[in-house]
C-alpha cells in the first residue's frame, strides 16, 4: 500500500459535507449548461465554411468547445465520487481520469496529476505525495503549468486576436464590437473560474512547508476540504462560454435564430487580409463608366471635352 503524506488535520477531499454538496451541485449545473451548449457551438461551426475561410476567432472558439465537450463528459463520474463518497473506477481509473481532464492542458505536463493520483483507503481518489517537499512541488509546478503559463498565454493569444480584428474593415464597428467583447469575456472567465483551485493549491504548498503549529498549516487543511468545491468550479469554465455567445449575440440572436453564431462571426475573415479586395470592389462600384466616343474637343483625351449634362455620359 502506497503511504501519503496526510494533510494538516487529515482532511481529504470528502471531509467537507458542505464541499460535497457544493460540488456536486457545481458538476451537474455545469453539465446541464455546458454540454448541450458546446454541442450547439459544434454543429454551428464545424460545417461553416464561408468563400474566404472560417474566421480566426471562429475556429478558435470551435476548438474552445470541442475541448470543453470532452471534459464535461466526465462530469458523472465525479458527481458519483462526491455523492457516494467512494471512487467508483478504481485505482486505475482514478489515475486515468484524472489525466484526461490534464491532458486538455499539457501532454507531458499532466503526468503528475496520474504519479501522485491513489486511491485512500480503497475509497478516496485524490493525491498522495510521499513527502511534504513532493507535495510543494508538486502543487506548485501544477499551478505554473496549468494555470499561470496557459492564462499568460491565452491573454497574447487573444490579445493579438483582437489587435487583428480591430485593425480589419468590419461591415458596422458595432460588430467588431461585439467579437472583441466575447474575446474578452472568455479569458475573463477562464481566469475567474479557475484562481480559487489554484488559490488552493498555492495555500497547500506554502502550508507543507510550515511549521507543524503554524496558521499556515491549519489554513491548508481547510484547503483541502474547500478542494471539492473549488475543482467543481473549475469545470465551469468549460461550460459557460456559450452562455457568453448567446449574451454577446445581443439582437443577433432573434433575427439569425440558430445560425446566429455564424452571423456573429461573418467578416471577421478580413482581418486576414480580405479588406482589401472588398474596398476595391467598392470603389469599382462607385467610379462613373465613360463611353468613348473619339477624340473631340482637341485635347488628346478620349471623350475630351464631355460634359456631364451631355448625352454621352453614363455614370
Amino acid at each position: 500500500m502506497t503511504v501519503c503524506y496526510s494533510p494538516p488535520g487529515n482532511e481529504t477531499l470528502l471531509s467537507s459535507k458542505a464541499s460535497r454538496a457544493t460540488g456536486a451541485a457545481f458538476l451537474l449545473l455545469a453539465a446541464l449548461l455546458g454540454l448541450p451548449g458546446n454541442g450547439f457551438v459544434v454543429w454551428s461551426l464545424a460545417g461553416w465554411r464561408p468563400a474566404q475561410g472560417r474566421p480566426l476567432a471562429a475556429t478558435l472558439v470551435l476548438h474552445l468547445a470541442l475541448a470543453d465537450t470532452a471534459v464535461l463528459l466526465l462530469t458523472p463520474l465525479f458527481v458519483a465520487f462526491l455523492v457516494g463518497q467512494t471512487w467508483p473506477l478504481g485505482q486505475a481509473g482514478c489515475k486515468a481520469v484524472y489525466y484526461v481532464c490534464a491532458l486538455m492542458a499539457a501532454l507531458l505536463l499532466a503526468i503528475p496529476a496520474a504519479v501522485y493520483r491513489h486511491l485512500w483507503g480503497d475509497r478516496v481518489c485524490q493525491l498522495c505525495h510521499p513527502s511534504p517537499a513532493h507535495a510543494a512541488v508538486h502543487l506548485g509546478l501544477e499551478t505554473l503549468t496549468a494555470f499561470v503559463l496557459p492564462f499568460g498565454l491565452m491573454l497574447v493569444c487573444y490579445s493579438v486576436t483582437l489587435a487583428r480584428l480591430w485593425g480589419a474593415r468590419w461591415s458596422s464597428r458595432r460588430h467588431g464590437v461585439r467579437v472583441g467583447r466575447l474575446v474578452s469575456a472568455i479569458v475573463l472567465a477562464f481566469g475567474l473560474l479557475w484562481a480559487p483551485y489554484h488559490a488552493v493549491n498555492l495555500l497547500q504548498a506554502v502550508a507543507v512547508l510550515a511549521p507543524p503549529e503554524g496558521a499556515l498549516v491549519r489554513l491548508g487543511g481547510a484547503g483541502q476540504a474547500a478542494r471539492a468545491g473549488t475543482t467543481a468550479l473549475a469545470f465551469f469554465s468549460s461550460s459557460v462560454n456559450p452562455v457568453l455567445y448567446v449574451f454577446t449575440a445581443g439582437d443577433l440572436l432573434p433575427r439569425a435564430g440558430p445560425r446566429f453564431l455564424t452571423r456573429l462571426f461573418e467578416g471577421s475573415w478580413e482581418a486576414r487580409g480580405g479588406s482589401r479586395s472588398r474596398e476595391g470592389t467598392m470603389e469599382l462600384r462607385t467610379i462613373p463608366r465613360l463611353k468613348v466616343v473619339g477624340q473631340v474637343g482637341g485635347n488628346g483625351d478620349p471623350g475630351g471635352g464631355m460634359k456631364r449634362g451631355s448625352q454621352e455620359w453614363d455614370p
